[in-house]
């Protein structure tokens, strides 16, 4: 925990020197230690702490309808109007937290502006809430954890918890990318000291390394002849708009105009879905989800450095590893690609990284060879988890076998 106490601390610190006032929102999964965080804040600065556990719904409020809207298993509403309207206008204020003894809502509670405000709870990144907080952190916990801190609540919770309360939090966290969209994104029961000068991060690629990108499977989901998938080859993957679409100097919509103008009409429609489709479904491979939760979980930052078009920003969520990163990197958001010595040294320069302390897993030889240039080491990935999990290991990487 204490690890990324610090990381808040100097984010707030540093707000605080340009802003009179600073709103944190503390978002993340059941049991992930969001209200344990805000308490311990709450040491260093003299700040109001507000939980979202005081907007649960009302008894009439809690419909069917309700409960379909992604999202719905909170008062936003009146979070909205009684707290975050008077906190962004910096005046006192009161609200009437819900009671779940009673079943009503209790007493007012009066606010007056500070400094600090944390807001802590599920649901407190809302998309409702637009751009309201100048610093947003998502906390996440390992399944096993998570199981473990549930089964020390009351247990006529615990159905409630695994069948009711987890599936709609995920279903809003995947859905608004709440992860993704977090200045910090931690887990805290993983902050394990590591030594400096060890390695202390993990840098990804994404395709083929935490999810399948085959091209033939593609094209064999739609049926085209031997001859046709040649040409679709040639004229998609291997293009020069699929490498600008990467780069980001060429927007979907015009490659694909280009790409068809070389291609049959018939083979139109099979190139839009090969452009704009491929990823549906994710095909995830098959160990990394649980390689990644034990590297985060044993301390490890988790990044994503990946060449991909502006679209990944609406498939990332899908990706189910996606919610232990800690940050991401996209070449078509840069205009710079993988083996370019740039793009490395902007991920080092964005998360404040150091070279000697990364480890670089991706399934290009030569992008592992400009990490090398730029001073990071690293791995190729040959889609064996077990020979990764190895390679880690060499590099001093607490990982089991």
């Amino acid at each position: 925990m204490q690890k990324t106490i610090e990381t808040i601390k100097q984010r707030i610190d540093a707000l605080l020197e340009t802003k009179n006032r600073v709103l944190v929102a503390i978002d993340g999964s059941c049991t992930a230690g969001k209200t344990t965080l805000a308490a311990e804040l709450e040491k260093y600065y003299d700040c109001n702490v507000l939980h979202m556990d005081d907007f649960f719904l009302r008894p009439e409020q809690r419909t069917s309808a309700r409960f379909r809207e992604i999202g719905g298993n909170v008062d936003y509403e009146r979070f909205r109007e009684e707290v975050l309207q008077p906190l962004q206008a910096g005046v006192p204020f009161s609200f009437r937290p819900f009671s779940c003894r009673t079943g009503m809502l209790a007493e007012p509670v009066a606010v007056d502006p500070k400094a600090v405000t944390i807001v802590e709870g599920t649901y407190s990144h809302h998309p409702c809430f637009g751009d309201a907080y100048d610093l947003k952190v998502y906390l996440t916990v390992s399944e096993k954890v998570r199981a473990e801190r549930i089964r020390q609540r009351p247990e006529f919770l615990h159905k409630r918890f695994f069948e009711e309360w987890i599936p709609m939090e995920q279903q809003y966290f995947m859905h608004n990318a709440v992860s993704e969209n977090s200045h910090i994104t931690a887990m805290p029961e993983g902050n394990r000291d590591i030594p400096q000068g060890q390695i202390r991060n993990i840098l990804f690629d994404m395709g083929n390394v935490l999810i399948y990108f085959d091209r033939n499977l593609f094209m064999e989901r739609l049926g085209v002849s031997e001859e046709d998938r040649k040409l679709l080859m040639r004229e998609v993957f291997l293009s020069v708009e699929w490498v600008r679409m990467d780069r980001g100097s060429l927007v979907e919509e015009t490659a694909l105009e280009n790409i068809c103008r070389r291609l049959p009409e018939r083979l139109h429609d099979a190139a839009q879905k090969l452009v704009s489709m491929w990823d549906r479904p994710i095909l995830p491979i098959l160990g990394m989800y649980e390689l990644i939760e034990e590297l985060k979980t044993n301390g490890y930052g988790i990044y994503l450095l990946s060449n991909a078009s502006i679209r990944q920003h609406e498939y990332w969520p899908r990706i189910p590893a996606s919610r232990f990163f800690d940050g991401t990197l996209i070449s078509a958001d840069e205009g710079v690609i993988k083996p370019q010595p740039e793009i490395y040294h902007l991920i080092l320069d964005r998360f404040r990284l150091k070279a000697e302390e990364c480890f670089f897993i991706d399934d290009v030889p030569a992008n592992i060879e400009g990490a090398f240039y730029c001073g990071i080491p690293g791995a190729v990935f040959h889609d064996d988890v077990a020979l990764l999990r190895k390679n880690l290991r060499d590099a001093g990487v607490q990982i089991h076998e």
